[in-house]
């Protein structure tokens, strides 16, 4: 009785510890985000979102699978707002999802700010499953302690808090990675049906969830033939075997949970605009021209929603390959930098995270060289692989999944890192329990000393970057004041600060502000009659538009910049130096968040 008593109490203290930083979590995002602006990202996926459920139609954003914005738009089903059904943006254009985002939220009559809130609500409760099942993970592995310590990590990531707010599909993504592996492992241990059922529904799930998810497919065929060589001859024919037609189940579960969600979006989407518009589309990516874009595929009812997934897979796969535009370390140019994941990952992971990692890595190859893996038999490495599969497979996806990101051409920001991190805090809680439980220098107390001071300034570097999550960067970057000098774009400056700085502008009585900004939200929305726009970077030559000398500029006024402006410039490819090296030696006044910067120009 007692027995049982105290291991309820255990298991009571771990569900309150568990729900209380969940909770922390939760609030974090949501107190961080209330004054965010709408991101470049959110306003198409909001507004595709709200006309696939009230719609039916499948014509906005189609580079991006539905569910993560079918969720955003759930809560604003119980408000009255107003869609631009007739506007040629929805009637005429092809996936003008921009241009149709900006009228629903800021010219339709609707409250931009109440759009936002409820739309960004789900994505909350998605930040925090992806949490739960962490946790899960991971004491299923390591038990409590090593769950929580995973957990821990997961809950002060401020990239994590940066994210899991926002209505984009990156985090959404990272649960689909996770639960899929997880239950696909399960199924190479023990393929029973039922577990083949988890894994098509995960799968299906997953797919749906964002385009990046297809890798999986090569993934499992490596974790298959990894499992299958781990056995014996004899056990690995028999999981072949029944592995075969099982796989040959979860195709079939993925097929119909595709093509049941994409033909539900389908329903109003008339079949003739859907074939124009996807020959557009790709002829877009491609280049081409759209009457030699051969894609009938659509034209078949039953195939259409088929049709549908593969054509934003392949405008998906375009893009992942086609370079664009972008400042990175000092340079405005094409995209592809090889080391571009690496750097960013290095300045945007808090250096805490980093030791905690080495210290992790020192004790996994401490045990390997130790243990004399060099004179170990074939069979006791297979063993011992067989016996830490699920290490194993988290490791190998670290280095499958950057192999990949390494070498595409599209450097979006740290965010496409994400599904790597969950596994990283699981493989850093593993390593940390082995070397406090089994390494024995130094002495324990010290041990316990490190951890706790480790752990107290990562969570210290979370705290402090609040509420700007989205721009933080490292100490050895310069923090957050200098970390748009290394990247802007979803690292730094996403557009998330206009409503702040028209906060700053009402607070200060300012009844005029010039105003540079980098990102989709709208300043007339916020700022009013306030706003004037000035066109100082070269960046909106990209849109044919001129770029404005600093010699036009009136003084005796405020001029405000988006912090990606500032160290670029040269973003036509016409040799020029930095646009705003003429702000240089001036301090600015003020800053609206952390990515706007307001001058005063005398």
């Amino acid at each position: 009785m007692n027995s049982a008593k105290s291991n309820f109490i255990a298991k009571w203290w771990v569900r309150v510890l568990v729900t209380g930083l969940l909770g922390l979590m939760a609030m974090l995002a949501f107190l961080s985000v209330k004054d965010d602006s709408a991101t470049n990202d959110e306003i198409a996926h909001i507004a595709a979102g709200y006309s696939y459920l009230t719609q039916q139609d499948y014509r906005l954003n189609p580079e991006h699978p539905p569910l993560v914005k079918d969720l955003a738009a759930i809560p604003l089903l119980f408000f009255d707002l107003n869609f631009p059904l007739e506007h040629p943006s929805w009637t005429k254009a092809t996936n003008d999802q921009w241009g149709v985002g900006r009228l629903f939220l800021y010219f339709s009559g609707n409250d931009a700010d109440q759009i936002l809130f409820w739309a960004r609500l789900p994505m909350i409760f998605i930040l925090v499953a992806l949490g739960l099942f962490l946790f899960y993970w991971t004491k299923k592995i390591a038990g409590v302690w090593a769950g929580i310590f995973a957990l821990i990590l997961f809950v002060f990531s401020p990239t994590f808090l940066a994210h899991g707010r926002l209505v984009t599909t990156d985090v959404a993504a990272t649960l689909g990675f996770l639960v899929s592996i997880y239950f696909y492992l399960r199924f190479l241990r023990f393929p029973s049906w039922q577990n083949t059922l988890f894994v098509g529904v995960s799968l299906g799930i997953a797919l749906l969830l964002k385009f990046s998810l297809i890798v999986l497919f090569p993934f499992f065929l490596f974790l298959a033939a990894f499992f299958i060589w781990l056995n014996s001859k004899k056990e690995g024919k028999r999981l072949l075997k029944r592995y075969i037609p099982s796989s040959i189940a979860v195709v079939l579960f993925v097929f119909l949970i595709i093509g049941l969600v994409y033909g539900l979006h389908l329903i109003s989407y008339p079949a003739e605009k859907q074939v124009i518009d996807s020959k557009v589309i790709l002829a877009q990516a491609l280049g081409a021209d759209p009457a030699k874009v051969p894609f009938e595929f659509v034209e078949n009812s039953f195939v259409r929603p088929y049709g549908h997934y593969l054509m934003g897979l392949l405008r998906t796969l375009i893009r992942v390959e086609s370079p664009v535009r972008e400042y990175f370390l000092g340079v405005t140019g094409l995209s592809g930098w090889w080391y571009y994941f690496p750097v960013m990952y290095f300045f945007k992971v808090p250096l805490s995270l980093h030791l905690l990692l080495l210290i992790s890595i020192g004790t996994g190859l401490f045990f390997l060289f130790r243990n004399g893996i060099r004179g170990a038999s074939a069979e006791k490495i297979k063993q011992w692989l067989r016996n830490h599969l699920d290490e194993c497979a988290m490791f190998s996806f670290v280095i499958f999944y950057s192999a990949i990101a390494m070498s595409t051409e599209m450097n979006y920001g740290v965010r496409y890192l994400l599904p790597l991190f969950p596994f990283l805090y699981i493989l850093a809680a593993l390593g940390l329990k082995k070397w406090i439980r089994e390494v024995k220098f130094p002495p324990l107390k010290v041990k316990l000393l490190i951890l706790f001071l480790l752990g107290a300034w990562y969570v210290s570097s979370s705290v402090a970057a609040f509420p700007q999550y989205l721009s933080y960067y490292n100490e050895l970057a310069g923090g957050m004041e200098h970390g748009y000098k290394i990247a802007g774009y979803s690292d730094y400056d996403w557009g998330q600060d206009l409503k702040r700085l028209a906060q700053w502008t009402e607070k200060q009585g300012i009844e005029t502000i010039y105003l540079d900004f980098f990102g989709r939200a709208e300043p007339n929305y916020y700022l009013g009659s306030k706003y004037m726009p000035w066109r100082g970077s070269s960046w909106w030559e990209l849109y044919g538009i001129e770029k404005q000398n600093p010699r036009d500029f009136p003084r005796g006024n405020y001029l405000a910049v988006s912090a990606s402006f500032l160290p670029a410039g040269g973003w036509a490819q016409r040799g020029e130096g930095r646009d705003y090296a003429w702000l240089d030696g001036r301090d600015p006044v003020a800053k609206a968040g952390s990515s706007i910067f307001i001058y005063y120009i005398e």
